[in-house]
């Protein structure tokens, strides 16, 4: 929707106000039957009505331990109506897309954990395997762009998983062990305590909360085995009027890697290996100090950071094709303070948010090749080196965002204005290359009303424009000539209602993404030696979004989401031929799903979940030529639940129909030949034990 339809939208909807006034209406009272929803979406914490809560999903702690979803990514598919798929490296961080991005959805789509970025500047996806399950106070999704107020990579939306925090002079407990199928097992804890107040402190208190967890499973295929610890912990000072405190969190993983497979070896036999002696190790860190702090109806909050990574992967080539090791480190440091005015204009209800992030990104990349025998670390440190990449990134915004309610009418607009420095270096290698550089300004705006014109209704409006920059691998190949990828640009648009009371919830909206300069990879067919990430002919997102939860009984809730998206190329060729109106890979047009909570008893309880996802276009099929598509699939997985005094016991079961299928496919680079797919798990039953204390 271009600005200025909606700008026309905006002054329409507030003359409809204006003459209900002049009428002699009052404006209708908020919606008091519902308990208000705590949500983050302006970078600061808000309580709100659920009709004020509008296209924002927020799944609690205690939705997560009703499903018996295993990881974070079967809460984001089962309850949040999220898309996911098996990363390609084959490490348990599953890609995420809202809106139809396809392969590059975890790009489009930005992650943040308590509020604090961790989408990588690579690619790879945002490592969410690191949050201990237990762990989650609730998780926020917000669909359609976040880029005002975060930046670049969030045109399809922003998901913040927000942990636990102990309120003051609360404590608890909790362990946890869960085993099952394909030797899988995993043993947690979390706690939390927080002092009264103390008087060597000021009257101030103290919290601190932990949380740990082993996992370990032999996953559905060979060669597919991982092992991960996390452990997270925050220690606090809180205030009457804000806090102060630092997270930390740390995470060892090991992930074994099967590989692709052909159609025909998936089936013949789809739990086999084709990469039997790859695999993948993980070393990060995450480090925040944060504060807040609130006076009258000002609040100042600021949030510096680090982040550290280490991958180590081994790659055998097999059949004399010889080995490769890498090992691959980045850094990141940040800072993000920001300000929150909540003072009336001319009397009317205002929030104005202004802020300023900088971030500096480090990033190293060596690689060994070995033609005969096995690479090792050790080839690295002898100087043994194939490729040796360096890059940095350097990032500044300043952005505002400001809420103005007028009676029963919000109007919000806002701007952000980045600046961009990019670096790259490889001494060594095929791609070898000099010193490059990539300097750019970027700029997101976002213009939106929301009028909640009965009791439990609320029509909406929003239109804006977003960008995301390609990240050091999707640059990699293209030196010296064509040189970096331009940014991908954004014009977004949104429109929907929303109607909450305490029986039903329900928000359906249709978006429409215009893109130009797309980033996406191609095959070697169209751009030389090994293929490459590219700028796309111009390409649109646009849909419909439907989720409804329904309480008829105290003891009873169901929810549902239901998603229509078609992505596609508005015009253009792609390897000589035309695919102007062809589907975007990757993005089904079709998803839906359904969740069921019921108590049977006070003691017993049941989950019921469903999840379906259309065909869609396999990867590098950009002309859609290639005759047949990734096949439909549904899903059903269940949870009964038992408590016996301050203990959950559990039987959990997923894929219960044993449904064989795979989410993600590719064609070979010619495009008429074989495909490779990466199978997903089939029917898996798992028991649990936790208690609370």
């Amino acid at each position: 929707m271009p600005r200025t339809r909606l700008l026309g939208l905006v002054l329409a909807l507030h003359g409809v106000y204006a003459f209900a006034q002049s009428s002699g209406s009052q404006p209708p009272t908020q919606n008091s039957d519902l308990p208000p929803v705590v949500v983050t979406g302006s970078r600061f914490p808000e309580q709100l009505d659920p009709t004020a809560a509008i296209g924002t999903t927020v799944i609690t702690g205690q939705d997560i331990r009703n499903s018996g979803a295993i990881t974070v990514y079967d809460a984001l598919r089962r309850l949040g109506g999220v898309q996911t798929r098996a990363n390609l490296s084959g490490t348990p961080d599953d890609t995420i897309d809202l809106r139809g991005f396809g392969v590059t959805g975890d790009q489009n789509t930005l992650v943040l954990i308590d509020g604090v970025r961790v989408s990588e500047n690579e690619l790879q996806s945002a490592r969410l395997s690191s949050v201990p399950l237990d762990s989650i106070d609730r998780i926020e999704i917000v669909r359609g762009s976040g880029a005002v107020l975060y930046g670049g990579g969030a045109t399809g939306g922003v998901i913040n998983v927000i942990t636990k925090s102990a309120r003051v002079g609360s404590k608890s407990l909790n362990a946890g062990v869960l085993a099952g199928s394909y030797g899988t097992t995993n043993y947690s804890t979390d706690g939390a305590i927080a002092s009264g107040p103390l008087s060597f402190l000021g009257g101030n208190s103290v919290g601190l909360d932990f949380a740990t967890n082993q996992y370990d499973s032999d996953n559905y295929r060979k060669n597919n085995a991982v092992a991960q610890q996390n452990i997270s912990g925050r220690l606090r000072v809180i205030g009457s009027n804000g806090e102060a405190g630092v997270r930390v969190a740390s995470e060892r993983t090991h992930s074994q890697l099967p590989g692709a497979l052909s159609i025909q070896n998936y089936q013949n036999d789809p739990r086999q290996a084709n990469t039997p002696n790859d695999w993948a190790d993980t070393d990060a860190n995450r480090y925040t100090f944060y504060g807040n702090y609130r006076w009258r109806y000002v609040e100042i909050a600021a949030d510096v950071y680090r982040r550290d990574k280490v991958d180590r992967f081994y790659n055998d080539f097999g059949s004399g094709g010889g080995s490769q090791f890498t090992r691959a480190g980045s850094g990141i440091d940040g800072l993000s303070p920001r300000l929150r005015i909540t003072a009336p204009v001319f009397g009317l209800a205002n929030q104005l948010v202004l802020g300023y992030d900088r971030s500096r990104w480090l990033y190293t990349n060596q690689q060994a090749f070995v033609g005969a025998g096995g690479a090792s670390e050790g080839d690295l440190a002898n100087g043994n080196l194939s490729s040796d990449e360096q890059g940095t990134q350097h990032n500044e915004a300043f952005y505002f965002k400001d809420d103005l309610n007028i009676g029963p009418v919000r109007l919000t607009a806002g701007a952000r204005r980045e600046t961009l420095k990019q670096s790259t270096f490889n001494s060594t290698g095929f791609s070898a290359t000099g010193f490059t550089t990539n300097d750019r300004k970027l700029h997101a705006e976002e213009l939106g009303v929301a009028w909640n014109f009965l009791k439990d209704w609320t029509v909406y409006a929003k239109g804006g424009n977003s960008y995301r920059i390609g990240n050091i691998d999707e640059n990699r190949f293209r030196f010296p000539a064509p040189g970096f990828l331009l940014p991908q640009t954004s014009r977004d648009a949104e429109a929907g209602f929303s109607y909450a009371s305490r029986p039903l919830d329900v928000d359906l909206r249709y978006f429409e993404s215009r893109l130009e300069n797309e980033i996406m990879f191609v095959p070697a067919t169209v751009f030389p030696t090994n293929g490459a990430n590219i700028n796309l002919s111009p390409t649109k997102r646009d849909g419909a979004e439907l989720t409804a939860k329904w309480r008829p009984r105290a003891d009873f809730d169901l929810t549902a989401f239901y998603t229509y998206v078609r992505a596609r190329f508005r015009s253009g060729t792609f390897g000589g031929a035309d695919i102007t109106g062809k589907d975007v890979p990757l993005a089904p047009r079709n998803r839906a799903s359904l969740q069921a909570n019921w108590r049977i008893t006070p003691v017993d309880a049941v989950n019921l979940g469903w999840q379906y996802v259309g065909n869609q276009v396999y990867d590098n099929d950009q002309a859609n030529t290639f005759g047949s598509r990734i096949p439909a699939y549904a899903t059903i997985d269940a949870k009964y639940t038992r408590k016996i005094g301050n203990v959950d016991l559990s039987v959990i079961g997923t894929n219960l129909t044993n449904r064989g299928y795979f989410a993600y496919g590719v064609i070979s680079g010619s495009g008429t030949g074989a495909s490779n797919v990466y199978p997903e798990r089939r029917r898996a039953i798992f028991v649990s034990a936790a208690a609370h204390f």
